[in-house]
């Protein structure tokens, strides 16, 4: 178990990616985006300790999609490495790792906030302020894949879409310290912090991998926040279905993936109508463009109508 001096946070390592390694890593908040987990009141917040793996339930076809990363698009099984960063604090870590046990979810590590380290320091405001800590878990994070293409999953709830814009634009981006001293300072992150974060991209080599794509799951009805604009591709999503077929697109997922998420809306009532719902919605977001967004409207209803064939 690492601790980050700097910022508590607690990271467990499962596995150790050389520094020359090339390849896809993906990144992905827990709460509100993979998990549907309420902290809306103040009851909310007093069950979550208390629930057991079994109690958690995950978003409609996430861990379908995250089996489908961690396989990759190939004829080979791909073990593309897979990371979790949360804000949850630490003492949850065995029920988070039971409940991704039960949904056949394979991940390299998870990262965790220190409840009990902040208590100590007496930082009240640290438990509920959210872009400091991703930012340093982030950070420590890229240190392990200097040479990585990242791609980061979260949600419209909690600064995911500006933590992840603010930081590829960091690691992107070769100001001085002074520039991300006011850039930083707009953001309320403290100035040791800012100096710490500094320090860390001086360990990275000049050449280095970025952030390939940020995806936002619109999980509330609620506008994404301020987000910094940088060299990475920016998705904003209100179906896992959408986000399925980007990824399909960028050949990060296998079409088996996709058709696990049509068997799964079709006990859904109303799928049909669900279902043309979701490609209006992608042509109004325009993810991709209107004759791809057709084709896999297309596809998705062949793929239903064979399968009622079978069935037949």
């Amino acid at each position: 178990m690492k601790n980050i001096n700097l910022y508590p946070i607690c990271w467990k390592d499962f596995r150790s990616l050389k520094n020359s390694y090339r390849g896809d890593v993906y990144i992905w908040d827990i709460d509100q985006t993979y998990l549907q987990t309420l902290f809306f009141t103040f009851w909310d917040i007093v069950k979550i300790p208390f629930e057991r793996a079994i109690d958690k339930r995950a978003h409609f076809g996430m861990p379908e999609i995250l089996r489908g990363l961690r396989r990759g698009n190939g004829p080979k099984y791909a073990s593309t490495p897979l990371y979790f960063i949360s804000a949850s604090p630490n003492f949850l870590r065995p029920v988070l790792e039971q409940k991704m046990l039960l949904d056949g979810v394979e991940q390299d590590g998870v990262i965790l906030k220190d409840f009990y380290r902040l208590f100590f320091q007496f930082r009240p405001s640290a438990f509920f302020y959210q872009l400091d800590y991703k930012l340093a878990a982030l950070m420590n994070l890229r240190l392990h894949h200097p040479l990585a293409n990242e791609s980061l999953f979260g949600d419209n709830v909690e600064h995911d879409a500006l933590a992840y814009s603010l930081y590829s634009r960091f690691i992107a981006e070769e100001y001085n310290s002074s520039h991300w001293e006011k850039k930083f300072k707009k953001y309320r992150l403290r100035k040791e912090m800012v100096f710490w974060l500094l320090s860390l991209r001086e360990k990275l080599p000049e050449k280095r991998g970025g952030v390939e794509a940020i995806y936002i799951y619109q999980s509330q009805k609620k506008q994404i926040e301020e987000i910094e604009k940088g060299p990475h591709q920016f998705f904003a999503f209100s179906h896992p279905l959408q986000l399925a077929c980007i990824l399909h697109h960028k050949k990060k997922l296998d079409w088996e993936t996709l058709h696990q998420l049509i068997l799964l809306l079709v006990k859904k009532q109303d799928y049909v109508k669900k279902i043309k719902s979701i490609f209006k919605d992608m042509r109004v977001q325009k993810h991709l463009s209107a004759v791809q967004i057709k084709t896999y409207e297309n596809r998705v209803f062949k793929s239903l109508k064979n399968n009622y064939n079978r069935k037949e």
